[in-house]
């Protein structure tokens, strides 16, 4: 029936009958592109509606909502460029097309509505009988997915060239297109837009519509395999960096459709880990920074909506035994808060279910990047893109920790109350930072190299190769048993010797040859160790090497010192408050008995008073600097054991509150 649309006025949207409720549009058939879009709702529970519509996956491009779709009541429901062009690629001849759509399924002015349904997301494409992708594009789009199409059918890599019975395949093989229209439909926005990763992972049925073309999922994965694993060089040639990101979503989509195995996923991803979603998914992209949390929100079963704030008898963990045993992230999906209060929010919801250190990792993450003055210190920008050039703290370390403070506001600043005797407090006093400490974007060894040799001159040559056999690790050393990282022995002088090793024979041979440092030294040294002086500098940029010496009266303490690297972010006078060793938290390393380092905070007084010496154990309110490693405390050039007694359990020898700000 026709209508006027001059006199179309905006719809009403109806409440929702229930949280598990949700909308459908039923798209009304057309004979011409050019007609109107006009469809009726249907709303229902969301269970019922099980593979009965289909959901449209698309970017919103330029959120400007010019576009009118037409009620069935005469209203109508604006939405963008790119959803009108998708509903009319979609929209059937003669029979009406059930269909979900978020911008106009959900109500986009209810901030309180899309907190209810963008958790229900992840289900609501599991439940569709089917995905649509709408890649958009023009010609050359269209042309790049029909090679897919086609590199996708070459399977001739799985197939031996002869067959069992002696005769060789001689049929012929495709030849292998250029990659420019490729290139091209990967770049296409649809690509890089965050909220498609929910949207893909969770179903079987995935349809990738460019033009009049099609292209299922599946296809599209088995061409980018198959590339990868055949002409690697062409993989560059379509954007290594778009492949490789696209990619991740594969193996997340195999894990979840295809049930791969854990061990089988060569990203390790850990599905399970919200934060880690986060970190994995940065480059994608949303033009609401919010969504950085809420386009991930329904991607893992450990984060649900908050229930009247609790935090549950103060504990960081329900059973500090096993290591990676939390209690659930509690967060509401709530549009209503700032950037920062959402940062806030998550930050703070993850630290009281147990993930202090994951938080603090993030934070460390981005400690390069310059946050806001307001900004607080203990909270991600993951808005921002993390690194791995940072100390990773041990989530063991962790589960010694334990969250204090307000019960009813989920946006206070935490309160974190440590074990006294987990703690050896420090005062950092930073070597010549402008010289050796911050290293330049194109690092040579003349800078690095003499500043090694002069820590040769106060540190024994086991204290500063455990520093750099730490550095090396990272960031995955402390990610379970402590064991020997092997390095690559035909890259370091071909010795079948632990990294420990290369590292205490570099350090000699760098003590051996202060303080000429002539070219034709450094170029032998080089030569003996390929390459590891540049990945020592690598892993230093955004850090910087420290002394530190004890806060303590004691003048057989005062006498002592340590070397470690953290943040670039420290000066002189932040707090370092180092916790148990490692071997402390996880057995000794049978492989290096000595290993005394310690993992640290490096924290700086809210207060900042000139001249005053900062007591970390009297409690009080600092800003998180960064994370720190420092060494065993030397003493003449040999090592220095300080005598400690540590309780049977936590919290049982005191305690000290730290307010981050």
């Amino acid at each position: 029936m026709d209508f006027d649309t001059t006199k179309s006025t905006a719809h009403a949207y109806e409440p929702l009958q229930g949280p598990n409720h949700i909308r459908l549009i039923s798209l009304l058939p057309a004979l011409r592109p050019d007609e109107a879009i006009r469809f009726s709702f249907l709303t229902g529970d969301l269970l019922e509606l099980e593979t009965q519509y289909e959901a449209i996956s698309y970017t919103w491009g330029e959120p400007l909502l010019t576009f009118p779709l037409y009620v069935d009541d005469g209203t109508h429901v604006k939405v963008t460029v790119n959803l009108d062009h998708a509903l009319r690629r979609l929209r059937l001849p003669a029979t009406t097309r059930l269909l979900w759509a978020d911008a106009v399924c959900i109500d986009q002015s209810n901030d309180a509505e899309k907190g209810t349904q963008i958790p229900l997301m992840t289900q609501i494409f599991r439940n569709a009988k089917g995905v649509l992708a709408w890649v958009g594009g023009g010609e050359e789009e269209e042309e790049g997915m029909r090679q897919l199409n086609m590199l996708s059918r070459d399977n001739r890599h799985l197939i031996s060239s002869q067959n069992h019975f002696g005769v060789e395949d001689v049929a012929p093989r495709r030849p292998f297109p250029g990659p420019g229209n490729i290139r091209q439909f990967l770049r296409a926005p649809w690509f890089s837009r965050l909220w498609i990763i929910q949207e893909i992972v969770f179903n079987n049925d995935i349809t990738l519509l460019c033009g009049s073309s099609e292209l299922s999922w599946s296809r599209l994965c088995s061409a980018l395999l198959i590339t990868q694993h055949t002409r690697p060089e062409a993989v560059i040639a379509f954007g290594a960096a778009k492949v490789d990101a696209l990619l991740k979503i594969v193996h997340l989509w195999k894990h979840h459709c295809v049930i791969d195995p854990p061990e089988g996923d060569p990203e390790g991803i850990q599905p399970e880990n919200f934060l880690n979603i986060v970190d994995r998914f940065w480059t994608y992209q949303c033009s609401d920074p919010r969504d950085r949390i809420y386009a991930l929100y329904s991607m893992t079963s450990d984060i649900s909506p908050r229930a009247p704030y609790t935090l549950l008898s103060g504990s960081m963990s329900a059973d500090k035994s096993r290591k990676d045993t939390y209690s659930p992230v509690c967060m509401s999906v709530d549009y209503s808060l700032t950037l920062c209060q959402t940062y806030v929010a998550l930050a703070r919801a993850c630290i009281d279910s147990g993930r202090l250190a994951d938080v603090l990792n993030a934070v460390f993450a981005r400690q390069s990047h310059t946050n806001a003055p307001d900004w607080p210190s203990w909270v991600p920008d993951w808005q921002k893109a993390p690194s791995q050039n940072y100390f990773k703290l041990d989530s063991h370390i962790a589960l010694r920790w334990k969250s204090i403070g307000s019960s009813s506001n989920p946006l206070a600043s935490p309160t974190i109350q440590f074990d006294w005797n987990l703690i050896d407090e420090l005062d950092l006093e930073p070597l010549a930072v402008d010289q050796t400490l911050q290293v330049s974007s194109t690092p040579t060894g003349h800078t690095f190299l003499p500043t090694l040799g002069s820590l040769c001159l106060v540190y024994s040559s086991s204290i500063l190769a455990e520093l750099l056999w730490v550095l090396l690790g990272r960031p995955y050393a402390f990610e379970g048993p402590l064991q020997p990282t092997m390095v690559d022995c035909a890259r370091y002088g071909g010795w079948d010797c632990p990294a420990f090793d290369v590292c205490a024979r570099f350090v000699l041979c760098v003590d051996s040859i202060a303080p000429l440092y002539s070219q034709s030294l450094v170029a032998r040294l080089d030569a003996s160790f390929p390459g590891l002086t540049e990945k020592l500098i690598n892993l230093l940029q955004g850090q910087c090497l420290f002394i530190a010496k004890a806060s303590t009266s004691s003048a057989d303490l005062q006498s002592v010192s340590w070397v470690g690297f953290g943040s670039a972010n420290l000066r002189a006078g932040d707090a370092l408050t180092a916790f148990l060793g490692l071997q402390d938290v996880q057995g000794p390393r049978e492989s290096m008995p000595s290993a005394m380092g310690k993992q640290a905070l490096l924290l700086r007084s809210r207060s900042e008073r000139s001249g005053q010496r900062l007591c970390v154990r009297s409690g009080g309110q600092y800003h998180l600097v960064g994370s720190a490693y420092i060494s065993p405390p030397c003493k003449d050039g040999g090592w220095f054991r300080t005598e400690r007694a540590v309780g049977t359990s936590p919290f049982d020898q005191g305690t000290v509150c730290i307010s981050f700000v």
